[in-house]
Formats: structure tokens, C-alpha cells, sequence
């Protein structure tokens, strides 16, 4: 999230800060935050090249997105990197927030990659904007991306408030399966600075990416029900032979044993 209200949403949770400060012991929130997922789900990724990418900024605003590298990034480590150069070489923090483009842009890859299962991380410091339709195009987006293998994980950073945030992960009922995971990571900052032991840093950092990733079983079970994955086939022929072995007329299938990224 590179909109220009990261240069205040630190006021009372990163000393001041924008939280785009770079050489911050501990990295700051987007660095941090970034850290712990990509521990956590590094090791799903079967190519570990990540496309990744920067939106609100003076060129993208609330239509685009900013491709953070030239290529892929290779692993989280590669993402920190170009996320750093990309702060050095003078981005200029704009808006208004909506994810929509960048939302879209997962969906586009889902779709080009034969309908594997991808993850979308965003991290983002509050409130997406009223102004030019943002807040109903996102809306839209997360619902149109309901139709594709997509789990879309929110990550809160900063003074929030994140109120639109929980309302997104709770209350939007024309999806075709619950899509989206949002946690405030300023409890788990707050916690990670005030610990100096290294083992109980490690829980804390793990109970962070638990909290991040704890819906995706759920949701990859839907996945698999609805038939998303890949042409679709596996799913609907394994809900089928689930509904004859049960004897009614429904499909229940539980969708175990297909692989996907």
C-alpha cells in the first residue's frame, strides 16, 4: 500500500513514523509483516517466484498497479529487496486506496496459470477510500474473485482504524465461498518489540501466521467443491462420486487428493 497516508498511520504504533521507514530496527511493519507470511508460506510455493506489486502511489493511484522488480520476484527475500529499492528510488505516496487493481491483477494470474491455487497477501494500513468509487469497486473485486482459486489475505499495519477491513472478511454474501482473511498485525508488533526472548518472539511470529492462514484448509476445501481448480473437472467428479456414495442427491464431496501450487 504506497498511499500518502502511511506518512501519518503510524502515529501511535511505529513512534511517529511513516510506516515506510526504511533501516528501522526490526524493519518496519510492511518489512516485518512481509518477514513471518513468507516464512510461513515459502515452502507451499513450487517455483518461488513471486509477482509482486506496489499500488496508491502517484502513478498507480486507484486504477494501477506498480510491479515492484522487473520479473518475478524470486522468493519473499527477493520481494523485501525490490520493495526497498523501490522505496530508495523516491516513490512518491499517493491515493486513494482500493485494492480493486491490484486484486484484479491476482485474478489475471489465477486465470493465466490453468486455475491453480494462488494466495494474495496484502498489506495495507487502513481504510479503502470512498472517493472515485473505490470502496464499491472493491467490493466488487474480492466478489469477482470469488469464482477463481483465490484466497485473498489482509494484513493491517499502523493505527488503522480497520473496522471496512473485518466488514470485508465478514459481510459480503454474493461470494461464491468466505475468500478473504483479515488480522490487525499491531498486537503482534507491539508484542514482537516488547519480547526479548528469542523462543517467545518465535511464537509470537507464529501465532501471527496462524492467524493469517488459518482459513485456507477451509477454503481450499470450497475450492475443490466448487470445481475451481484447474478446468474444473476433479472437483465436480469427486463431488459426484461423493453424492452416490452417500445415496442422496446432493453433492457433499470432500475433495481430498488434488494437488495444486
Amino acid at each position: 500500500d504506497l498511499t500518502a497516508s502511511n506518512k501519518t498511520a503510524g502515529a501511535e504504533t511505529f513512534g511517529g513514523l511513516s510506516l515506510h521507514t526504511l533501516g528501522h530496527p526490526g524493519g518496519n511493519p510492511y518489512e516485518s509483516a512481509l518477514s513471518i507470511i513468507g516464512k510461513t508460506l515459502s515452502s507451499f510455493d513450487d517455483d518461488n517466484l513471486i509477482p509482486a506489486f506496489g499500488f496508491g502511489d502517484q502513478t498507480s493511484k486507484s486504477f494501477g498497479t506498480r510491479p515492484l522488480g522487473e520479473a518475478p520476484c524470486r522468493g519473499f527475500e527477493g520481494v523485501l529487496s525490490e520493495y526497498r529499492k523501490a522505496l530508495q528510488r523516491g516513490i512518491v505516496l499517493s491515493g486513494p486506496t482500493s485494492f480493486a487493481p491490484v486484486i484484479r491483477k491476482a485474478i489475471d494470474l489465477v486465470k493465466a496459470s490453468g486455475n491453480e491455487l494462488h494466495v494474495l497477501l496484502i498489506i495495507a494500513d487502513g481504510q479503502v477510500s470512498e472517493a472515485l468509487d473505490c470502496k464499491r469497486e472493491t467490493i466488487n473485486a474480492i466478489v469477482e474473485a470469488s469464482r477463481v482459486p483465490l484466497s485473498i489475505v489482509i494484513v493491517g499495519v499502523g493505527d488503522g482504524p480497520f473496522d471496512q477491513m473485518a466488514a470485508f472478511d465478514d459481510q459480503l454474501p454474493e461470494r461464491r465461498f468466505d475468500n478473504l482473511q483479515f488480522v490487525d498485525f499491531q498486537p503482534f508488533q507491539a508484542a514482537l518489540a516488547a519480547e526479548p526472548s528469542k523462543e517467545k518472539q518465535t511464537a509470537i511470529e507464529a501465532a501471527f501466521a496462524l492467524c493469517a492462514l488459518q482459513e485456507l484448509p477451509s477454503q481450499f476445501k470450497e475450492i475443490v467443491h466448487l470445481g475451481l481448480l484447474g478446468d474444473g473437472r476433479q472437483g465436480r467428479l469427486r463431488s459426484a462420486e461423493a453424492s452416490r456414495g452417500s445415496g442422496s442427491g446432493s453433492a457433499s464431496g470432500s475433495g481430498t487428493g488434488i494437488s495444486s501450487r
